[in-house]
């Protein structure tokens, strides 16, 4: 069977000490194990082609991987301009092994988002000239979130083209943090991403986004950061709280999670996960993803071995969706 993977990381030497200033900045911890980044994942720098990645794939019967810049390095620059320069430099490094490997590799492009006229040329650059299938963002950008008014020429665009916007797991404020405090192992991909990130796909929900473009499409990861396993209890709140009556959205949020969220497997679920996700939002929503390094391939598989889908379901999500929305 064909497999195509949406969520697959690649990093840049030039950014690496940016990255290290903007996490200091955050002051978010990083308590990821050592060991197990070093012996079980491998650094990203070192997951190029000839060394990890193509092996890796071959190994597993992985056909095709859609690739981004993995970090936060762009959406968290102060420097406006330095974050519009290093978004088009990685959005060329992932060109350059587009183009070095048609076979095997697509691209999501990144932009700053801190400029967003700036974001809105290089998105079509990313989509008419480098070919890309869409665009992924590390959270928001300087926690500015992507309902706000100043984005909306970009989700226009995006909308044109038929590209997803992709928003990835990131660290929220450090004053964010304060309920977890005695409890640092909640933080991360335990918990606070997803919760993070969730939120954050809400208020795009929430802003009526959706109703003013209808045909955009909105990407998470993580098996959609939860929001499939909530559908009756955002829509109990909606009619509890009267939302149809500020008149930002004309529908419940189920209507657009179904309609407008496509959902990725990277990362750890069990299976009970994909069965509720395939009945809350359809398997025609849902896409194969290893977040390659960042979690094992093998393990990746083996969650979706472990479903006993049928095969038009292993169809649609290992290759079937990604073909019929992006041509890949």
């Amino acid at each position: 069977m064909r497999v195509i993977g949406l969520e697959e990381h690649i990093s840049f030497p030039e950014v690496a000490e940016l990255q290290k200033e903007i996490a200091e900045r955050l002051a978010f911890p990083n308590l990821t194990d050592p060991t197990r980044q070093a012996t079980v994942l491998g650094p990203l720098e070192r997951a190029g082609p000839e060394v990890d990645r193509i092996p890796t794939m071959d190994k597993y019967g992985m056909d095709v991987q859609v690739l981004s810049i993995s970090g936060s390095a762009v959406q968290n620059d102060l420097d406006t301009a330095r974050a519009v320069a290093n978004a088009k430099l990685g959005n060329d490094k992932v060109y350059a092994l587009t183009k070095q490997y048609p076979d095997r590799f697509r691209g999501l492009g990144i932009l700053a988002m801190q400029d967003p006229a700036a974001a809105v040329d290089e998105l079509q650059r990313c989509v008419e000239e480098l070919g890309f299938i869409g665009v992924m963002l590390h959270g928001p950008t300087n926690f500015h979130y992507y309902d706000e008014p100043q984005f909306e020429p970009v989700w226009a665009l995006l909308e044109q083209y038929h590209v997803p916007m992709y928003i990835h797991a990131a660290s929220p404020e450090a004053d964010q943090i304060r309920m977890y405090e005695g409890y640092s192992e909640l933080l991360g991909n335990t918990w606070n991403w997803n919760v993070f990130a969730a939120t954050h796909a809400l208020r795009i929900i929430f802003s009526g986004l959706f109703d003013r473009h209808p045909d955009a499409m909105l990407m998470l990861g993580h098996m959609a950061e939860g929001l499939p396993y909530f559908l009756g209890r955002l829509d109990e709140g909606y009619d509890c709280r009267n939302t149809k009556a500020l008149g930002r959205m004309a529908h419940p949020p189920s209507y657009y999670i179904r309609r407008n969220i496509l959902m990725t497997t990277s990362g750890g679920w069990s299976p009970a996960a994909m069965h509720c996700a395939i009945e809350a939002i359809g398997a025609e929503h849902i896409f194969f993803a290893t977040d390659y390094p960042n979690y094992p391939v093998e393990t990746s598989f083996r969650q979706m071995e472990d479903c006993n889908l049928t095969q038009e379901q292993l169809d649609l999500i290992y290759h079937g969706n990604a073909e019929r929305l992006f041509g890949i």
